[in-house]
């Protein structure tokens, strides 16, 4: 597993020569539960003092499920932009920080990303119990757990083109 606190000071540094005001981090640590999530960015107010930890998905901290580090970095950063005064929400503050990110180091801070975008191994998709297809244009969607569309995927169409969905596994 990567070590947090150390790609934790590297973003905090990249933060500061980019002139992002972050605040104070209190902890960063890996969950191992999320299975919907990258990272978290938690806020608790005591005394009027704002503390912020973030908890990252346990799955970007494998090296042989993210061979680079950028994965993580990525997630990181898109968490501390959080720390940021009005940017606990992804509004209009946080996307001008996020901005600032893009510009400055590459990184793209989106609200929502696959783990094929964070160039996972193909060992990462094969860890889900589930995987379905579109049958027209072979889009995958991979299921963690059960749900409606797990069991049913016939009363789905797939989001990219509205093809008819199948499960494959």
């Amino acid at each position: 597993m990567r070590n947090l606190e150390i790609l934790l000071a590297k973003v905090l540094e990249m933060c500061d020569n980019a002139g992002i005001p972050y605040r104070k981090i209190d902890s960063i640590k890996y969950n191992n539960r999320f299975s919907r999530h990258w990272g978290c960015c938690y806020r608790n107010t005591i005394n009027d003092n704002v503390h912020f930890r973030i908890e990252i998905s346990g799955k970007l901290g494998k090296e042989d499920f993210f061979p680079d580090e950028s994965a993580i970095i990525q997630t990181i950063m898109h968490e501390v932009i959080h720390t940021c005064v009005d940017c606990f929400d992804h509004g209009q503050m946080f996307q001008y920080y996020g901005g600032i990110a893009r510009e400055k180091y590459g990184i793209d801070i989106t609200r929502t990303t696959s783990a094929k975008s964070k160039n996972a191994d193909i060992a990462f998709y094969m860890s889900y119990k589930y995987v379905l297809k579109c049958e027209s244009c072979g889009n995958l969607i991979y299921m963690g757990r059960s749900c409606d569309l797990t069991a049913h995927p016939e009363h789905y169409k797939c989001a990219k083109c509205g093809g008819k969905i199948i499960r494959i596994k």
